[in-house]
């Protein structure tokens, strides 16, 4: 990712030259340092090439590479809290409750997509991914392995509205705000006492992953899918 124009400019290259040859199966990303990237042409929906800037994200030096937004979807700067969102939804809205769950059914009493009896599916599709949907499909909400991966490689320190995570790589540094959420019983907006921050992993039937902080502890943890939290957004390397 470090390379990213250079890398858009060669998997250009290489797409012109599957137009060529339109009975290849496998697409070859070939950047200018020599890494070779593989993907079944069976397996591309779409071919994007997109303009992001240099100060949308921070790379932290992670070893998956994935490059982290500066600030929360729906937020003007790093400091602000952005809109929240129910996982799986790509919209924020006044109240959240099961009843008003866009993946619930109540008349049946059923959820009804990413369960393991009706779909199996783990991760969010793109057009249920808040991230993609309000920023850009190169954008993606975090995985769960992602969030460990931030935490395992940066050290953390509260700083009176949130946590600043520093990179054990790099030394870059990236800012979570503190965020109030109604289903605490408290209105929305910043907090002085904790964040949480939706992964795109789902945990079960009725829980998905999520980034858990207040002042003195920060770790991954499960939720009920229909509670609103903050999303931070990641480009997948």
């Amino acid at each position: 990712m470090k390379n990213l124009l250079l890398t858009i400019a060669a998997l250009l290259a290489v797409v012109f030259s599957l137009q060529a040859q339109e009975n290849g199966n496998t697409m070859l990303i070939i950047s200018y340092n020599g890494d070779i990237y593989r993907k079944a042409v069976k397996d591309v929906k779409e071919v994007l090439f997109v303009d992001v800037k240099s100060e949308d994200y921070v790379d932290l030096g992670l070893p998956s590479g994935t490059l982290w937004a500066i600030c929360n979807v729906g937020a003007s700067s790093p400091y602000d809290a952005g809109s929240l969102f129910a996982w799986g939804e790509t919209s924020p809205k006044q109240d959240y409750s099961l009843d008003n769950y866009k993946w619930y059914n109540t008349a049946t009493g059923k959820y009804t997509k990413y369960i393991s009896d009706v779909d199996n599916k783990t991760e969010l599709e793109l057009d249920d991914d808040a991230a993609s949907v309000n920023c850009g499909k190169v954008w993606r909400m975090p995985t769960k392995a992602q969030f460990d991966e931030l935490l395992a490689g940066c050290t953390w320190e509260w700083k009176f509205t949130g946590i600043l995570f520093t990179s054990n790589y790099n030394d870059k540094t990236i800012f979570f705000p503190a965020v109030r959420y109604p289903h605490d019983g408290l209105p929305s907006g910043l907090s002085v006492k904790f964040g949480h921050y939706w992964s795109r992993s789902n945990d079960n039937d009725r829980f998905a992953y999520f980034l858990d902080f207040d002042s003195g502890n920060v770790k991954t943890d499960f939720d009920n899918r229909y509670n609103e939290m903050s999303v931070r957004a990641v480009l997948v390397p």
